[in-house]
This record gives C-alpha cells, sequence and structure tokens, in this order.
C-alpha cells in the first residue's frame, strides 16, 4: 500500500483531501484532531505552503481508507 517515492503533487494532493474531508463532513479543526496534528500544520497543506510528510500522508491514507496513489497520481488505479 505505501511506498511513497513518487514526488507529491501539492495541488492534487490539496484537491483530493478537501473532497475526502467534504464526503466526511470534516473540518479542518475535526480532521487535525483525529490525526494529531496542529490546524495550522493542515492549513499550510491547503495553501500550498509546505508538504505533508510520509508519515502524514501514510496516516491520512490509514484515516481515509484510501492508497497512497489516491493522493499522488492524477488517475489513481
Amino acid at each position: 500500500m505505501f511506498p511513497l517515492k513518487a514526488e507529491i503533487d501539492r495541488d492534487l494532493f490539496r484537491h483530493r483531501l478537501y473532497e475526502l474531508m467534504v464526503e466526511q463532513n470534516l473540518s479542518q479543526y475535526d480532521l487535525a484532531r483525529e490525526m494529531r496534528i496542529s490546524v495550522s500544520a493542515l492549513n499550510n497543506w491547503f495553501h500550498l505552503n509546505h508538504t505533508p510528510s510520509k508519515s502524514s500522508i501514510k496516516k491520512l491514507c490509514i484515516y481515509f481508507n484510501v492508497d497512497s496513489s489516491y493522493f499522488l497520481k492524477e488517475n489513481p488505479d
């Protein structure tokens, strides 16, 4: 499930994360609390100021039950 060797497309990542949050009716605050990260870290991902770490992407994949390719590829398998 999780070799993360590909370079992350931050705009695609942000879009896909937003879609998952809307589907599950999660605010940035709710997701940050669930992930045990700061709201500012999550906000930085959305504003493209920072790229999430591999461990953060892994946590998101587990939380949302998606493969890493969901965040990394234009058309995930």
